[in-house]
């Protein structure tokens, strides 16, 4: 994030010159005094937090910039597949969405949880689930919920705390 750094002597100015200061004499101070060395020395500090409020701000997008682009749902197959070993075994679909064209009375819609929910369908004699969760919510996107069922015919399906 690009963000203009400001100089201790610009913020100095800054509170000297917008009136950021309390009106009257006692803040009329001559350049090089006792005054304008105290707004000099408040300024190094503003720009020290500035600096900090860079590292902290150009921290926050790298954290929050996706690393892939794309959510189609032959992304998430992919993913699936690459951490079930490429073993057929494993069946990703929407099984919620938001109401849209084409949408019927009766539908199942989305609700408080996620606006989309994917439906995991797995082997769980040949696939590792706790592998596969991993993998699929280390690369969904925040409004999509997994939703992992067993098709072993045991029952049940994986859900992580």
């Amino acid at each position: 994030m690009k963000v203009a750094l400001h100089t201790a002597r610009q913020y100095a100015d800054v509170m000297r010159e917008d009136k950021l200061l309390p009106p009257g004499k006692a803040w009329d101070w001559r350049k090089d005094g006792f005054g304008d060395t105290m707004l000099v020395g408040t300024g190094e500090e503003l720009a020290r937090l500035e600096i900090d409020a860079k590292v902290v701000l150009d921290a926050a997008v790298d954290a929050h910039r996706p690393a892939i682009s794309s959510w189609h749902i032959n992304e998430y197959r992919r993913v699936a597949n690459e951490a079930a070993g490429g073993i057929a075994g494993v069946q990703v679909d929407h099984l919620l969405g938001p109401f849209r064209v084409g949408s019927h009375a009766g539908d199942g819609l989305w609700g408080h949880r996620s606006r989309y929910i994917m439906r995991v369908r797995y082997n769980g004699l040949i696939v590792n689930a706790v592998a596969l969760w991993e993998a699929l919510a280390a690369f969904k996107q925040s409004h999509v919920y997994l939703w992992f069922e067993d098709t072993t015919g045991t029952g049940g399906f994986y859900a992580p705390n």
